[in-house]
């Protein structure tokens, strides 16, 4: 196995691949059929167009999942380098024959990637998971209309669907019969092309399971069946526990205190307690704050970070409670604080980007922006340095750093001021990049600006500064109507 890493992230090393020797010993004890190459490599890639993408024997993905400690704990690599690992057997080693089976690549490498967490982070987790996506199916499903057996089915329905699929499967044949007839199905198969029949013929060798009804709810159809979903995900204790909360959203808050209480004070999994701080948005701060105060006492990075997430104002009886923020191993919730606390207290600002000022974040350098935006926000802070802040965060604009920095800097510098022209330029570039993504966010804020008389001037005057290519994307936005 060759892992990479670019020189400058050699210190993320271990925190980026965490778990990556497990995960391929645990496919191949769970899929019962060994890794099918003789090797296998894993690239970081910048300004990669995807999360990740399995090539035969290598997988390259995006540079934004090469993290630090802290980093890890709010996006890690995990789930996308098992996902395509998997892909090494369900797409790899058999391929689809058509668009129409596409799930037997996506749903299953959704699925494993799910099964190999479990086997990292446990069971509480893995139904966390499906819990969510289950979730998202089920809101999707009103619009999201076409089938998994069909080739012009979404990407939520091959992925998340056909996962869901597959644990229903797993669930009515047994962890014993569903892993015969993966393996069977694999080793007949093998260096061929697939369709789901032959996945099928191999479970009707095993068992009797009705796989005509299975076949017509979960893959001929549309919609997402919630309620068998809840029953699988209510063999879980914690997933009762939170499907049980969630059911009383709409209930007063005087209805559900003792319960809140009980839980909170509770050894209980995280997404309970987070689930009771999100019912608690709108809850009177006075009557909240012991279950708060609970909260904070947690020392749970996800709970905290949903307190500090719904109070966009901080009461002055938990102000000593939220600078406790400051120090959570998130480079989310330090944003979140950083954003929230200086706004609230003008009196503390030089203060406060005194002992931030070498927080950078993830990648995009999320803090490092942010900083530098207050900082220039901030009349008396520093001032003979005014000039270097902003020069620094113009620079993020520029083509020399990837994409996600780009976008954060120029928005920031256009939050700051929206007639700003020396971001301009960087926006038009931003319309030639590889990345559809960027050039979305670029298009869709020229198109914003040019709706402002003035900033049609300055793009206008922009053009004989322009590259061909720059001037080609600039005028077509010019010209639209």
């Amino acid at each position: 196995m060759y892992l990479y890493i670019e020189k400058e992230d050699e210190a993320k090393f271990e925190s980026t691949y965490r778990y990556a020797k497990e995960i391929v010993d645990f496919f191949e004890k769970e899929i019962g059929v060994s890794y099918p190459w003789e090797v296998y490599k894993q690239i970081p890639v910048r300004d990669f167009l995807y999360a990740g993408m399995e090539n035969t024997s290598a997988t390259l993905f995006s540079r934004d999942f090469v993290v630090d400690a802290i980093g890890f704990n709010d996006k890690n690599y995990v789930n996308v380098n098992a996902h395509e690992l998997a892909h090494q057997w369900f797409g790899d080693l058999i391929t689809a024959e058509s668009g129409k089976h596409h799930w037997l690549q996506e749903g299953f490498a959704t699925y494993y990637a799910l099964l190999a967490e479990k086997k990292v982070f446990g069971a509480d987790y893995f139904y966390h998971q499906l819990h969510k996506s289950a979730q998202q199916l089920q809101k999707a499903s009103a619009h999201d209309t076409i089938p998994i057996l069909n080739e012009k089915a979404s990407s939520l329905t091959y992925y998340q669907k056909g996962a869901w699929a597959l644990h229903v499967l797993r669930d009515g044949l047994g962890e014993k019969i569903f892993r015969k007839a993966v393996r069977n199905y694999l080793k007949k198969h093998a260096f061929q092309n697939v369709n789901t029949q032959d996945f099928f013929d191999e479970i009707r060798k095993l068992s009797q399971y009705d796989l005509k009804k299975f076949s017509s709810q979960w893959l001929e159809q549309s919609g997402f069946d919630i309620e068998q979903a809840n029953i699988l995900l209510a063999k879980n204790k914690s997933m009762k526990i939170l499907l049980a909360l969630e059911k009383q959203r709409g209930e007063s808050f005087n209805q559900k205190r003792a319960l809140f209480e009980k839980s909170m004070a509770s050894k209980a999994y995280f997404p309970i307690k987070e689930e009771i701080v999100f019912q608690l948005e709108n809850v009177p701060f006075n009557e909240k704050q012991p279950l708060l105060q609970l909260a904070m006492k947690s020392n749970v990075i996800q709970i905290r970070q949903a307190l500090a997430k719904t109070m966009p104002t901080i009461p002055t009886a938990f102000k000593s409670e939220y600078e406790t923020l400051f120090d959570d191993e998130s480079y989310i919730t330090r944003e979140i604080f950083l954003n929230t606390y200086w706004s609230q207290f003008p009196e503390e600002q030089v203060k406060l980007l005194d002992k931030t000022s070498h927080w950078v974040g993830f990648n995009d350098k999320n803090l490092r922006i942010l900083w530098l935006t207050l900082a220039l926000g901030t009349k008396s802070y520093e001032v003979d340095k005014k000039v270097a802040f902003y020069d620094e965060l113009l620079d993020y604009c520029s083509p020399k750093y990837e994409s996600f920095v780009r976008q954060n800097a120029i928005e920031s510098l256009l939050f700051i001021n929206k007639n700003d022209q020396n971001v301009l330029g960087y926006l038009v570039n931003a319309t030639t990049n590889h990345k559809w993504q960027f050039v979305k966010f670029a298009r869709d804020k020229i198109r914003f600006l040019l709706k402002n008389k003035s900033h049609r001037i300055y793009f206008e005057a922009l053009l004989p500064k322009l590259s061909a290519p720059e001037q080609f994307q600039l005028i077509r936005l010019l010209d639209a109507k």
